[in-house]
């Protein structure tokens, strides 16, 4: 690889489990924001699985926003549709079911986007991606086996060879059989290991020029979803149309052979048998696959997914959190806005800041993020493998039904807009930091009255009994001066003065009236760590006006500490405390984390409204468009020298049907839908406006720029919904 290191962010070390593409999309991206990043990687070399995988319009988009050198590697590799008609096509759907003759089926309908379907061979992509990986970033032959935490907080990582590793965050990239979500789970959870679900998929790849040959350009260099009943099967071109790749998948009411296992080998022949019902087409596709190929098992985390993708400093990302059937060609695609957001999170100046809580509220602020969507993407790419088998309820074989199903699904994942999913993260960073904020101060202010409480005791009756687990304990409180925010006012007093106030003597009196020792009753209501007050941190973090005293004061701190520590050491009492602690803890982190997943989803029906407010009349507009297009030709075809007003009939008809046009548009602009002619100004050709049908030298015109407008694009409240095809200018 050959490249070096960028100089690191002190943000502390992240170590990333996994070097799929996942995890090499991540690296990529925080190595190209300059923080500290260590990729652990099971195998002995990177490598992928599968051979073809898709990309859609957010993914796209969030690649540039990872790294431009993710975007690159992406389109060195990147394949669309061969056929000039088909370049803005995503897939053509087909009735397999009932051809008798090899490319007779009957055609469905088509899905388009921006983008079209541009599909990358898995492991070619992942060779351009770790070229942008530096020399030891990426640790190979490290199988994770569990996270534990250090005194210093550091999180130390043991691998199956013996070995370990520390860092200050953990992110787990490590595929559906994730060590890292069973690690946060519980290896007994039924969020632990991936589910079946009940469909296998045969995968194979064939030379384009014999493809070609048996079904013809179109089905052999196009992207096609040939539906079926109980199957289907999809082809499309890759390693740049050299390649036909084919996957065909079949529903399995039994259990998968093998618990270990996800790929076992196959035969044509069960390829043929389990297709047996299907036409000619499909059955000429299997006749030319390799005698011996994969079968893989389609596993997902859809039946038990996760509640949260963080815990603590720890986090999953892409499939490790939110593993998917591949129907929607879209988990890879979710991995890198994953990447994306988190990058963009653990890359805020607030999260250096704020150490490793900074990484804790990063994490959490990422897992309310992308909840609804990662896991809304499980859900639906199940439903679309139902609607592509002709198994949905309610939708059966009506194509016209699948069309509408497909359609919406499928753009409300094109249609992500990954800078406003990390814009939402962002403030719910800022929330998170603000509220581990107010915790900590707290925490020091009930260490403070402790503190303040122990050199009271003689003069106050109600603290006479056992104090902090021991009789005749005294700390003593260093002098120190603060400046607390009082009464909307910000004081500056010694610290004694400050506790002495009568709002602060109400809430000292009411912990020191319990039945119980002190040390029971602050901690049960507190949530801070009361054994670092035992031990004499908390005196040691406040700062004294004497050197001298203070050496003296934390000798006796010491020496103190040795005497609560003996006495309590074997205290049945406080061992229970301990894991009452713990239970209240955890209770408490559930409940937060469900209210905060109720105002995410209030959140996301509120742009979901706001998105069909804003887009209802998408597929009507769409209807419109070819009457619009024929309005359109209707006026062009009238030669401008035959409306000199020598033929009144023709320019009063040519008027009247300008005018209507005018009047339409008008109407349309007001509800959003707009028309555009980028030959009209000679704009740059932009991919994600234009469609490019051909391509031709114009001297007078620089390169790249639109000269001609084959049919016009149209925008709906800003929104693509038919690019405009065009020629370009190219004279190099």
């Amino acid at each position: 690889m050959g490249l070096t290191m960028p100089e690191s962010k002190p943000l502390g070390k992240i170590a990333i489990i996994g070097g799929g593409i996942s995890g090499a999309t991540l690296a990529i991206a925080l190595l190209h924001r300059g923080l500290d990043v260590n990729v652990y990687e099971q195998a002995a070399h990177f490598g992928e699985i599968g051979a073809g995988v898709a990309f859609n319009p957010a993914a796209a988009r969030a690649m540039k926003i990872c790294s431009p050198d993710i975007f690159e590697a992406f389109e060195k590799v990147a394949t669309r549709n061969q056929g000039e008609d088909k370049q803005s096509v995503w897939f053509d759907w087909v009735d397999a079911h009932n051809d008798t003759e090899v490319g007779k089926q009957e055609y469905a309908f088509s899905i388009s986007n921006e983008f079209g379907a541009n599909a990358v061979h898995r492991a070619h992509f992942l060779d351009e991606l770790v070229k942008h990986v530096p020399d030891g970033v990426t640790h190979f032959g490290k199988h994770l086996d569990t996270i534990e935490e250090l005194q210093d907080g550091k999180l130390r990582m043991k691998f199956h060879d013996g070995t370990d590793a520390t860092a200050d965050a953990v992110i787990g990239c490590d595929g559906i059989k994730s060590k890292v979500r069973a690690w946060m789970m519980g290896a007994d959870h039924p969020c632990s290991p991936p589910v079946y679900t009940h469909k296998y998929a045969y995968r194979g790849l064939i030379p384009m020029d014999k493809a070609r040959k048996e079904l013809g350009d179109d089905l052999a260099q196009n992207a096609k979803m040939h539906m079926g009943q109980d199957g289907h099967v999809l082809t499309f071109p890759v390693n740049k149309g050299a390649t036909m790749n084919v996957v065909a998948f079949k529903v399995d009411p039994g259990q998968w052979p093998s618990d270990t296992k996800l790929t076992l080998p196959s035969e044509k022949s069960h390829v043929l048998k389990d297709f047996k019902d299907f036409g000619a087409t499909v059955h000429k596709i299997i006749d030319m696959l390799e005698p011996n190929l994969d079968c893989w098992a389609i596993y997902d985390t859809g039946d038990h997914p996760m509640p949260y993708y963080n815990k603590g400093r720890v986090v999953v990302v892409g499939d490790s959190g939110h593993a998917t059937s591949p129907h929607h060609g879209a988990g890879a695609g979710m991995c890198i806005e994953d990447a994306a957001v988190m990058a963009e999170l653990l890359n805020d100046p607030r999260v250096a800041e704020a150490g490793h809580k900074g990484f804790d509220a990063a994490f959490q602020a990422y897992s309310e993020q992308r909840l609804e969507r990662t896991q809304w993407l499980v859900q639906s790419s199940r439903r679309s493998g139902d609607l592509y088998e002709w198994r949905a309820e309610g939708v059966g074989k009506d194509f016209k039904k699948i069309e509408n199903e497909c359609r919406e699904r499928d753009e409300k994942l094109w249609n992500g807009q990954v800078k406003e999913y990390i814009e939402e993260a962002r403030s719910l960073l800022g929330k998170h930091l603000k509220q581990r904020d107010e915790t900590e101060e707290w925490q020091l202010l009930f260490v403070l009255v402790i503190l303040e409480a122990s050199s009271e005791r003689s003069a106050s009756p109600e603290l006479e009994g056992d104090f902090l687990g021991t009789k005749n304990l005294q700390t003593v409180i260093i002098e120190a001066r603060y400046t607390f925010s009082f009464n909307s006012r910000n004081i500056p007093c010694p610290l004694s003065q400050f506790l002495r106030h009568t709002q602060f003597k109400m809430s000292f009196r009411f912990l020191t009236r319990s039945a119980r020792p002190l040390s029971q009753a602050v901690e049960s209501r507190v949530p801070f760590s009361f054994r670092a007050v035992q031990q004499g941190r908390a005196v040691a973090a406040i700062r004294s006006y004497s050197a001298e005293t203070g050496a003296k004061e934390n000798d006796v701190a010491a020496e103190n500490a040795e005497k609560v520590a003996e006495a309590t050491k074997e205290d049945p009492t406080l061992k229970e405390l301990e894991a009452k602690k713990k239970e209240v803890a955890d209770v408490t982190d559930k409940w937060k984390r469900q209210i905060a997943e109720y105002r995410n989803l209030q959140e996301q029906t509120k742009r979901e409204v706001r998105a069909a407010k804003d887009f209802a009349l998408q597929s009507f507009s769409r209807d419109l468009l070819d009457s619009i297009d024929n309005l359109d030709r209707a006026l062009s075809v009238v030669p401008k020298e035959k409306l000199d007003g020598s033929n009144k009939d023709l320019l009063d008809l040519h008027s009247g049907l300008k005018m209507t046009e005018t009047i339409l548009m008008n109407t349309l602009k007001k509800h959003g839908l707009e028309r555009f002619d980028p030959s009209a100004e000679g704009d740059k050709f932009d991919p994600n406006m234009h469609d490019a049908t051909f391509q031709t030298p114009q001297p007078d015109k620089t390169d790249g720029t639109v000269f001609f407008c084959q049919s016009k694009g149209f925008t709906l409240n800003g929104r693509v919904i038919r690019p405009a095809k065009v020629g370009v200018v190219r004279n190099s």
